[in-house]
């Protein structure tokens, strides 16, 4: 009999935000990135984000809010 290992399940909320305008103040050529300047509105939205050990590579996308047909 194979013991099955439990596996951890890692879970990330990510907060909604909503571009209100973006601005390219420069660029660092040092650095080789763009300097920004933007206005954002958080909003009372997020996704979770649920991360499992596995050996496949895969991405598994779960919409609990649409309905089932």
């Amino acid at each position: 009999m194979k013991l099955k290992k439990e596996m951890k399940t890692h879970k990330l909320i990510s907060p909604a935000k909503i571009n209100l305008n973006l601005k390219v103040i420069n660029f660092d050529k040092e650095l080789k990135k763009h300097k920004l300047s933007s206005q954002v509105a958080i909003i009372k939205l997020h996704d979770v984000i649920e991360i499992n050990q596995s050996n496949d590579l895969k991405v598994v996308y779960r919409d609990k809010n649409r309905k089932k047909k």
